[in-house]
């Protein structure tokens, strides 16, 4: 662990290790707010103002700032960023760099947690991703109970459950979410990216939806880097961060409808988390057919050829070793036709899989439905526990 002091000896940074508190989850934002809390001598003083959970893409980048450098985030006293991937091994860039002091550059690694002053005192910045995608879980915390993200959350959570607990779990299935109106989203703030999206944060093959306007909202901005757009309704009349929306790939309709822009987001990176897999269990599967094909043909050459030695000093023999040498031809003939056509159906693999298929989207979106599902389950058996306490803690 390094550190480094500022004022009066009070300690501003800290590195340390989060590891025992993987995989994600409430445990790990309660473990991370005792590490602060310990290093700041602030024990029991801290309520989680805000948890975010950020995947930072090739083009990604943030340059100098303090985490309480706008009038509405004035509240955050502490930050805490928890790296859940490998510089170099799953990204390149994305370095962390402090204006002063040590340590003055922060190489991300999973389980390591970097804690600091949200405050002018540490200033900092993040390098450009180049490749991959660069995966954190920053924290803020503050000493004003007024900005509780817990009592927030709980209290949604109860309204919601007075309707919903017990029952909701079929309607979620039905309806993905839409009476539930979940995910809530952030302040409008918080995703906006001030007139366009990064030429980066786009796809190579971009959408011809995507072009026609300027893309001034980071949900908008990665529905177009995987070639959707949003269709809102026109006679919605409630909050606009909440109002349900429809999906379009490249102006072809999906009949999908998602409660709000997060719901719609979550849905199609979901998808395209899915297709990648899907992708690489298909090429895995492939390649362990053709090894298998190279055993087989090794066995065959070598069982032919114990056949046709003995053949050599007998009457015929010359013949006979013909025609097994004939019958050998025409095999690996059989068999460099069949790595052709496994090729080529490799190939077209990876062509159609870049083709959109809307019941390949919907089968997306009944996994997602029924994992959304199971996780309202979760809350609704967690619930009173968490009303009892006003803290949102996995007490399994």
């Amino acid at each position: 662990m390094s550190s480094s002091a500022g004022e009066n000896g009070r300690l501003r940074r800290s590195t340390t290790s989060c590891a025992a508190a993987a995989p994600f989850s409430c445990r790990m934002q309660e473990k991370v707010k005792e590490i602060v809390e310990e290093h700041f001598g602030r024990e029991y003083e801290l309520f989680t103002e805000f948890t975010g959970l950020i995947s930072w893409t090739k083009g990604a980048k943030i340059g100098w700032h303090s985490d309480d450098n706008r009038p509405y985030l004035k509240q955050r006293h502490f930050s805490a960023v928890c790296y859940l991937n490998n510089y170099e091994e799953d990204f390149k860039g994305g370095l962390f760099h402090f204006e002063e002091g040590d340590p003055q550059t922060v190489v991300p690694s999973a389980g390591t947690v970097v804690i600091y002053t949200a405050d002018e005192k540490n200033m900092h910045c993040v390098d450009e991703i180049t490749d991959g995608e660069r995966c954190t879980l920053a924290l803020w915390f503050t000493l004003n109970k007024a900005h509780d993200e817990d009592e927030k959350l709980i209290q949604q959570l109860s309204a919601l459950s007075s309707n919903f607990c017990g029952v909701m779990s079929d309607q979620i299935l039905e309806q993905g979410g839409l009476t539930l109106g979940l995910p809530v989203s952030a302040s409008s703030i918080m995703y906006n990216l001030n007139g366009s999206v990064q030429q980066d944060e786009r796809s190579d093959e971009k959408s011809e939806v995507a072009e026609e306007r300027p893309v001034d909202d980071l949900r908008l901005g990665r529905m177009a880097r995987l070639g959707f757009t949003c269709s809102f309704s026109s006679n919605y009349s409630g909050d606009e961060q909440d109002r349900p929306v429809g999906i379009l790939y490249r102006h072809e309709e999906v009949p999908c409808t998602f409660s709000n822009m997060m719901h719609a987001l979550q849905v199609i990176q979901f998808h395209h988390f899915r297709r990648s897999i899907m992708k690489l269990k298909s090429s895995a599967d492939a390649e362990e057919t053709l090894a298998f094909s190279k055993i087989h043909d090794g066995t065959n050459r070598e069982s032919l050829g114990k056949e046709n030695s003995p053949l050599e000093n007998t009457h015929g023999g010359t013949q006979a070793r013909r025609t097994s040498e004939a019958h050998l031809d025409a095999d690996i003939d059989v068999r460099s036709k069949r790595r052709l056509a496994m090729k080529t159906g490799r190939e077209m693999q990876c062509v159609e899989t870049e083709i959109f298929e809307v019941r390949d989207f919907i089968e997306s979106w009944k996994e997602w439905k029924a994992y959304s599902s199971n996780l309202w389950d979760q809350v609704c058996n967690f619930l009173p526990t968490w009303k009892a306490t006003r803290l949102l803690v996995n007490h399994t």
